[in-house]
């Protein structure tokens, strides 16, 4: 799963100073979704919104949630935190952001990916990195609500990835709808077999 961007709303010195510190750290995105999706101890709309999308419930379960966001790896595209939410990345954050990715992908082995945004400035960065036998597949689809999504998949090493760009779960996102069309492009998650034992070792991490 690919975020877009991180921003730090501290408005004095010290406070933007240790947020910073804490976003930087190796174990920041995980901690983050072990606290928001598994514990739920916020209620972040773009955590609650995609894993509606996964489960169509508007109540998923405990065990459900556990089952999505310990079969992921989460990542931020835009390597630069920002400063405020009218900010938007440039150009050249989707490019670095996109050479980094590639570097993750690999190493993970990565085959699927699901993409929060469709601005298409991100989605042509992508395609200009790529060797033209690379471009395996690009693809858009009719509008979803506010955004329109596309699919790419592209040639990465020795694997092909699928990438599924959606709108993202934070502003004006129909569940139902962006649901039913991940569906449709078989991008699912396996979400009801979490033993019980593993979703309390996670819910106890997240507390930690």
């Amino acid at each position: 799963m690919l975020g877009e961007s991180i921003y730090v709303y501290d408005k004095t010195s010290a406070t933007r100073n240790a947020t910073k510190a804490r976003i930087e750290l190796r174990e920041s995105l995980r901690r983050r979704h072990l606290a928001l999706g598994i514990n739920g101890k916020k209620n972040h709309v773009y955590v609650r919104n995609f894993e509606r999308a996964v489960t169509m419930s508007r109540t998923p379960t405990l065990q459900a949630r556990a089952a999505l966001w310990s079969q992921v790896i989460y990542h931020n595209l835009v390597p630069r935190l920002l400063d405020k939410r009218s900010h938007r990345p440039t150009v050249e954050d989707f490019t670095q952001g996109w050479r980094e990715f590639f570097e993750l992908a690999k190493a993970t082995g990565a085959t699927r990916c699901v993409v929060y945004g469709t601005d298409w400035r991100k989605v042509d960065a992508l395609w200009q990195l790529l060797e033209p036998g690379q471009r395996l597949h690009k693809k858009r689809f009719p509008i979803i609500g506010r955004s329109r999504p596309s699919a790419l998949s592209i040639q990465l090493g020795d694997r092909q990835l699928d990438m599924l760009f959606i709108g993202h779960p934070s502003n004006r996102f129909s569940w139902k709808e962006w649901g039913a069309f991940m569906r449709t492009q078989g991008m699912t998650f396996a979400t009801q077999e979490t033993p019980l034992a593993k979703v309390q070792a996670l819910h106890a991490e997240s507390h930690d």
